[in-house]
Parts: C-alpha cells; structure tokens; sequence
C-alpha cells in the first residue's frame, strides 16, 4: 500500500498535519521529503504516519469508486422504475378501456334480455331459446318480405 500515490490535495494536507506537530516536510514530486536534523524517531514517526495517511486516502478512494458504482446502479434502477410505472400506466389504461367495452357489452346483453322478455311477454312465447330464436327469426323475415311487397 505504500505504492499508492497521493493527490496534490492529499499530499499538501498530510505536510499540514505532520506541521502540526512542529516538524517540517515536503514533497517533491511523488518523493517525501523530510531534513535531517529532526531525528531519527520523528522521521520513523513521520514515516509511519505517512503511511498510514497513505493506507486512509486509498481506503477513502476505494470508497469513492463504490458510491461511484452504487450511484450508477441507483440510477439504472431508477430507470427501471420509471419505465416500469409507465408500462404500469399503460395497463392500468387498458385495463380502464377494456372494462369498458365490458361494460357496453354486458349494457347490451341486458337491453337484449329485457327486449326478449318484453316480446316473450308480449307475445306469450315463453319457449327454450332455439325455439325462441326460430321464431324470431321467422317474424323478421316475414317483415322483410311485408317490407318488399310494399317498395
């Protein structure tokens, strides 16, 4: 991990806090630098912190690159749920118009039965239903033929 290499950022905040403790460093490039003359214990200590700074930015990296990809997943999935209530909508406004023409539908049947009642009644043609429709259909064609005769 001590290969990873700091941003200029992260290089001049890490001089900052080794500052702190009252010791002066630098870097040159991607080389660190530290004079003599602070000791050999501060330039381990420095040396091990920087480390250790080293180890936190490329954790920190890695992180950033997996709220990266989560961040591309959300907005796949965000995607995926627009197009979802869409095609949701879609069928929710087919289903509202096929409900409909059930509904005509059965408003026919009923205005079918009715009128079949009504003429039953009218008629005294209480029959089964094939018998029923014989004579219907007998009825119609004998209006049909009334109709020709008087064109």
């Amino acid at each position: 991990m001590t290969d990873f290499i700091l941003s200029e950022k992260s290089k001049a905040e890490f001089v900052e806090y080794i500052a702190q403790d009252g010791i002066e460093c630098w870097f040159e490039g991607d080389r660190f630098v530290m004079p003599s003359g602070q000791g050999r214990t501060a330039k381990g200590i420095v040396i091990h912190k920087l480390q250790v700074w080293k180890l936190k930015e490329a954790a920190i990296q890695e992180m950033d690159e997996v709220i990266k990809l989560q961040d591309a997943d959300l907005r796949k999935y965000e995607k995926q749920i627009e197009s979802l209530k869409e095609q949701l909508n879609n069928m929710e406004a087919c289903y509202i118009e096929k409900k409909k023409e059930v509904e005509d539908r059965q408003k026919r049947i009923d205005e079918y039965e009715k009128l079949t009642t009504s003429i039953r009644n009218e008629f005294n043609l209480w029959i089964d239903g094939r018998e029923f429709a014989d004579v219907i259909e007998a009825q119609i064609e004998n209006l049909e033929a009334l109709r020709g005769g008087h064109e």
